[in-house]
């Protein structure tokens, strides 16, 4: 599932943001329940609470650690957005 970090008015808003093009990994069924009734954050993980999302379209299970750092078996970077408001929803990608 594609989404953005911000929207166009908060990027007006908070000059400076920045927007980013993120995926959450899912199955179908909870990527069409997502885009009607919009994310909600987890209540734990490795950053705490929020919504866990990466840079790569492939997806992971895990937040944001540096890259090799050993802490995320996919060696991998990802990241989580405390509030969910702040993503918005472009598309669903099939697997």
């Amino acid at each position: 599932m594609g989404n953005r970090s911000s929207t166009e008015k908060e990027k007006n808003q908070y000059p400076g943001r920045r927007t980013y093009i993120m995926y959450h990994g899912t199955t179908m069924a909870n990527a069409q329940k997502i885009q009607r009734e919009g994310f909600k954050p987890s209540s734990d993980g490795m950053l705490g609470r929020g919504v866990y999302k990466t840079w790569n379209q492939h997806g992971y299970d895990t937040a944001w650690v540096p890259v090799n750092c050993g802490m995320v078996n996919s060696g991998l970077e990802e990241d989580c957005v405390y509030d969910p408001s702040r993503i918005r929803i472009l598309e669903i990608i099939p697997n």
